[in-house]
């Protein structure tokens, strides 16, 4: 028995060690970083991925030390450091490298804090954008009220994500003048926190125009209900020389609150934009049928049917296309009945898009239409009854 708890130890020892040698790769020297430079750029994705593993295979500072190298436009040579710090920026961003991450932003973070000038600073920000996390972000924040750097930082924030993130662009956002603050002001929007609906909103009722226009565009962009009065009130209020643009704003919050989950209340806001025809542009009012549709699906049929009627073709045009891409016997049978009651003039137009629609229940009603007195009814409905059977034309 004792000799067999020898042997086990032994045996055990030995399995460990050799997991132990396995799990582990021999450190590189930081000596051979001029030589893996001297390849860069690579000839072929493998060499860059073998260069990038081996500078991860340094000391740690290594990248650190990369980082220092740089030099801004106009200075020595640098390309082959841009190149190096680039890929591995791309290499640990791939699955399964979170260990990797972690050093590199870190590291690159801490290069951040020598002096150097903007545009080096720019660019090593731009690789935390693609390949930081949340360590990187208090360093960032220090940015966000320089000229040059609060835009790649804001952007850095914003690809990082996480609460970090989230309460730097907040804290910033009270003290920044413009136009450092519309940088923070667009990434707010673009994380689309409802955590920064309150202080928005107090910014949309602001005097500065350039403040009150990013924080209307971020709030639109978060789609928050708690901003839904303040975008109703606002399209309700605008004269005819703001009408476009809180028309712009309306829908883009309608569409952003649908997409998070409210499509209901989405398709009620598209519907209330519909029921003022007289204050939208044709373009806005396709919009809004556009948003209908992709919110309430079969059931914006009654709104699209009402638009195959309206004055302007373009409206005309985005109803039918939209029908067209609604399947159902119901919504074919409801266009049928909508072609036999158009007048002459948009009957083609409706006759059309159940060609091109490709429910062969439509068939017989087209072709019913082959015999209509009016030439272009005609042609268009053998054209439609074509699509539908190609045997129709000569039947």
């Amino acid at each position: 028995m004792h000799n067999f708890s020898i042997k086990l130890f032994v045996t055990t020892a030995f399995l460990l060690l050799c997991l132990s040698c396995a799990g582990s790769r021999p450190q590189r020297s930081a000596d051979e970083l001029p030589a893996l430079l001297a390849q860069l750029p690579a000839d072929d994705p493998e060499t860059a991925e073998w260069i990038e593993q081996a500078i991860l295979e340094m000391p740690p500072g290594t990248v650190q030390a990369l980082c220092l190298r740089l030099q801004p436009p106009g200075g020595r040579e640098d390309l082959a450091t841009r190149y190096a710090l680039s890929g591995l920026a791309k290499h640990v961003s791939a699955r399964g490298r979170k260990r990797e991450q972690r050093r590199f932003s870190e590291e690159v973070t801490t290069a951040l804090q020598a002096e150097m000038p903007a545009t080096v600073k720019t660019f090593l920000i731009e690789q935390l954008q693609q390949a930081g996390d949340e360590t990187a972000a208090p360093a960032l924040a220090a940015y966000l009220d320089h000229p040059q750097l609060a835009a790649p930082a804001a952007r850095a924030l914003v690809s990082i994500g996480g609460k970090p993130a989230l309460e730097a662009l907040l804290r910033a956002l009270a003290d920044a003048a413009f136009p450092m603050r519309g940088h923070i002001i667009a990434a707010l929007g673009m994380m689309g926190s409802s955590r920064a609906t309150e202080p928005l909103l107090l910014l949309a009722e602001s005097d500065h125009a350039p403040t009150r226009q990013a924080a209307l565009l971020a709030l639109a962009d978060i789609g928050d209900p708690a901003a839904e009065a303040f975008f109703t009130r606002f399209f309700s209020d605008a004269d005819s020389s703001s009408r476009r643009e809180a028309t712009a704003h309306y829908l883009r919050f309608a569409r952003h609150l649908g997409e998070k989950g409210r499509q209901r209340r989405s398709a009620a806001l598209s519907r209330q934009l519909l029921a003022a025809p007289a204050l939208l542009h044709p373009a806005e009012y396709s919009d809004a049928l556009h948003l209908l549709a992709d919110m309430a699906g079969s059931n914006a049929l009654p709104e699209l049917l009402a638009a195959a009627d309206h004055s302007d073709q373009q409206v005309r045009a985005a109803a039918l296309e939209i029908a067209r891409q609604i399947p159902g016997k119901r919504i074919t049978a409801s266009w049928v009945e909508k072609m036999n009651a158009a007048p002459p003039g948009i009957r083609p137009e409706v006759l059309e898009m159940l060609g091109r629609r490709g429910d062969p229940a439509a068939l017989a009603a087209i072709l019913a239409q082959t015999v209509d007195p009016a030439p272009d009814v005609r042609l268009t409905a053998l054209e439609a009854a074509v699509r539908l059977d190609r045997t129709a034309g000569l039947n």
